[in-house]
């Protein structure tokens, strides 16, 4: 409420804090959206990922940490691909490839962890290929938001993406936490072991991100058909 109100009294100001009137330009306010869900998927995957190899097959806080070095790796290797990538086949295909790659690695998760515990290997190996994927939406997103921008508004244009960016943290761990901690909850009020009840709940976490990866998927697909239409914005990638 606080929220919609803020956004109405900025579109009413003469000199507004907020550029709201950037959000009517369609490439801008899906690619902040998009934002907010790529935000949402890399927060929600650490979470549960982490909280996964810690309560189910008790590994340390570093020991999690190291364990999770792959998907910082894949994450790495695929920024220096996306560049190369964006030139020979779009931005929009790069950016709908790195939200199939993400859905693929959730859908493996989901299956590793429907038998009760999931395996360590599939919660360390997916997120490394789920990594892949970060750089294919977080910087195609960024360039989508960024074209319309006026250059007067350039500064305040790129800091509002930039917050929607950080908002998806917040907004992806207020609903996937809550998700994962009920479902485990629920595991050990019907009798299941600490470890079951928790790979319970990382099975319903990974739920939630499946249903974030498939709204990612329309944004893609919109952003893909902004890109393509006649009457997009100048500056628009193609």
């Amino acid at each position: 409420m606080l929220l919609t109100l803020l956004l109405r009294h900025q579109d009413r100001s003469a000199d507004p804090l907020l550029p709201v009137f950037l959000l009517r330009t369609p490439a801008y306010a899906w690619a902040g959206f998009g934002l907010l869900l790529a935000a949402t998927l890399m927060l929600g995957a650490l979470y549960l990922s982490s909280n996964h190899l810690q309560t189910v097959h008790r590994m340390s806080p570093l020991e999690t940490g190291f364990a999770l070095l792959p998907l910082c790796l894949g994450s790495l290797v695929s920024a220096f691909a996306v560049p190369g990538l964006a030139a020979r086949i779009g931005t929009a295909r790069v950016h709908l490839a790195g939200v199939l790659v993400q859905a693929a690695s959730i859908a493996v998760i989901l299956v590793g962890t429907a038998s009760g515990t999931g395996g360590a290997a599939v919660v360390i190996a997916a997120p490394a290929v789920f990594g892949l994927g970060l750089p294919t939406m977080f910087v195609p997103l960024y360039t989508f938001g960024s074209a319309p921008i006026p250059a007067a508004h350039a500064g305040v244009g790129s800091g509002l993406l930039n917050t929607f960016n950080e908002s998806g943290a917040g907004v992806g761990l207020a609903v996937v936490a809550p998700v994962s901690a009920a479902a485990a909850a629920a595991g050990l009020d019907n009798g299941d072991s600490a470890p079951t009840a928790a790979a319970a709940g990382t099975h319903a976490g990974f739920w939630v991100l499946a249903a974030v990866s498939l709204l990612a998927g329309v944004v893609a697909l919109a952003l893909g058909r902004t890109a393509a239409s006649p009457g997009r914005s100048s500056g628009a990638p193609r």
